[in-house]
């Protein structure tokens, strides 16, 4: 049992889950950038086409239809080759190290 499942049970009345911001997007070619280690976790829904996130293990096609989960602190790249429709939420755990 590593240190966070066997730590979780005293814990977990203490978590706290905020929505920080969510909403619906269409981005274009105009959506690329880097993201140097956020403060919180992006989770993302396609809804309609493609874009790519990019960290030091690889890239990941962001695909309709899929859910991803990009934790914070991960620094990534991001770009849209054409069109994407998605719904993003900012969320941000705290009070457990």
């Amino acid at each position: 049992m590593d240190v966070y499942s066997s730590a979780l049970p005293k814990y977990i009345n203490r978590i706290q889950l905020s929505l920080l911001n969510c909403g619906y997007a269409v981005v274009d070619k105009e959506w690329n950038g880097t993201v140097y280690a956020p403060i919180y976790t992006r989770l993302y829904y396609v809804v309609s086409g493609k874009a790519s996130v990019t960290t030091p293990e690889g890239t990941l096609s962001l695909t309709a239809g899929n859910w991803y989960l990009i934790p914070a602190t991960c620094t990534f790249d991001y770009a849209c080759q054409e069109k994407m429709e998605h719904l993003f939420f900012h969320i941000k755990l705290s009070d457990f190290d």
